[in-house]
């Protein structure tokens, strides 16, 4: 939990929240069958997640943001998750972040994460991945056009405030081959 929060934890919850709550809200609303991991000597050490129509690797709840915050925070926190912008709406697999542990970072663990969301995409009959990135990452946007991906469209997703800062994303797509006689998912 605490890998997935130090990476995305602002942009999952805008307001400041000490890690420990992040983290409680992490292992509530996270859906652990829409992820992959990569490990070294029993240690986390990468995580990518993956979305479809049907959800991603995090959903929150009202009920569960208020179980963590009770009262007035959690009623603020809930109305501030409604003011996030998702991605283009997509029949495709989406990478729903990507994080490498610090200490692994440049030895090629975010390679294979990227190619195992492509095989479980291909193997699920999707006919495209795709990844929503911040135009200032440049590593992340090096990496997925090293691994065959190109930009198809830009646009404003995210926090409201995030996307006055950081400007459109890049939305890049890596076409794929379903396996035969495999229907996308629902």
């Amino acid at each position: 939990m605490a890998l997935y929060w130090r990476a995305f934890g602002r942009q999952i919850l805008p307001l400041p929240v000490r890690a420990a709550r992040g983290q409680a809200l992490l292992l509530r609303c996270l859906h652990p069958f829409r992820a992959l991991s990569a490990e070294a000597d029993g240690a986390l050490i990468g995580v990518i997640g993956l979305r479809d129509a049907s959800g991603g690797l995090f959903g929150p709840e009202p009920a569960q943001i208020q179980a963590i915050w009770p009262g007035g925070t959690g009623r603020i926190l809930n109305a501030a998750t409604r003011l996030h912008r998702a991605g283009p709406a997509s029949d495709e697999m989406v990478i729903d972040g990507i994080v490498v542990a610090p200490a692994w970072r440049g030895r090629g663990i975010a390679p294979p994460l990227v190619r195992a969301a492509t095989a479980e995409a291909a193997a699920r009959g999707f006919a495209g991945l795709r990844a929503e990135v911040a135009p200032r990452n440049r590593a992340a946007l090096a990496l997925y056009q090293s691994l065959g991906f190109t930009q198809i469209a830009q646009a404003r997703i995210g926090w409201p405030w995030s996307r006055l800062l950081s400007g459109k994303a890049r939305i890049m797509r890596l076409a794929l081959r379903p396996l035969p006689g495999c229907p996308p998912s629902p």
